[in-house]
């Protein structure tokens, strides 16, 4: 398991992609490994008026140029004295990657000039699943056998 720096992060003001905060590299051997993301952010306005912006789990390869959002978690939007901080959680799983290393963190876009970023914190949890990784829902591999209702022994 790996621990990063979610918070104290640089805003991000544009509609692109950034990461805000520390990040960690992680390696995928193929395209069955998968990162378990789990980010907190404290976030709060600079002057009382109300803060807008856009919260992700973000991925790049290293080397590469393109911040992608695994995530979008939400658009926190607010309105609350200055300096009075809420807490922001989001989590996913990154996967389905051709095998390398990869940059994993908290990602940003669109946020207010007036955004605050306090503490935060992150976790990955690295894991081969049997076959990758579905946004449907789990691939499960065979159940176990069921007794059937009303059938006792």
């Amino acid at each position: 398991m790996a621990s990063f720096d979610a918070g104290d992060g640089a805003i991000v003001t544009g509609n692109t992609w950034a990461f805000s905060g520390t990040t960690v590299t992680e390696r995928f051997a193929d395209s069955k490994t998968a990162a378990e993301v789990t980010v907190t952010v404290d976030k709060a306005s600079s002057n009382g008026n109300g803060i807008d912006g856009e919260l992700g789990i973000c991925c790049e390869p290293v080397g590469g140029s393109t911040v992608t959002a695994v995530n979008h978690n939400g658009e926190p939007a607010f309105q609350a004295p200055a300096n009075s901080y809420f807490t922001q959680t989001g989590s996913d799983v990154v996967g389905n990657l051709a095998a390398g290393d990869y940059i994993i963190g908290i990602c940003q876009e669109n946020d207010t000039a007036n955004l605050l970023i306090g503490n935060g914190a992150g976790t990955i949890i690295m894991a081969e699943t049997a076959s990758g990784i579905s946004s449907a829902s789990l691939r499960h591999g065979a159940s176990p056998a069921q007794p059937r209702p009303g059938r006792h022994r």
